[in-house]
């Protein structure tokens, strides 16, 4: 169902930015997409704080973001023992 709501809004997206001039629809793309990768920045409370996870970046991302609690358990137990609060953690993959 994902892949072909993607294909809609694709669609739809393409259709309300036809009377724009290239740039026009480069700019907006380009904004659209800046606001949709803040609302997809998932916050996971742990005990040591909040782990920030971009979910935009692919869909399974924002599919591990939501039961990361409960796949990566190992994970979180590395987390709680070596980082500290305050300290960021990159996971490059």
């Amino acid at each position: 169902m994902s892949r072909s709501m993607a294909t809609v809004l694709e669609k739809v997206n393409a259709a309300l930015l036809l009377p724009l001039s290239s740039r026009q629809k480069k700019k907006s793309l380009s904004r659209y997409l800046e606001t949709m990768g803040r609302k997809m920045v998932e916050e996971i409370k742990i005990s040591s704080g909040t782990l920030k996870i971009l979910a935009h970046k692919s869909s399974f991302v924002a599919s591990s973001a939501e039961n990361f609690h409960k796949d990566e358990p190992e994970t979180l137990e590395w987390i709680d023992t070596y980082i500290k609060e305050d300290e960021v953690l990159w996971d490059i993959g």
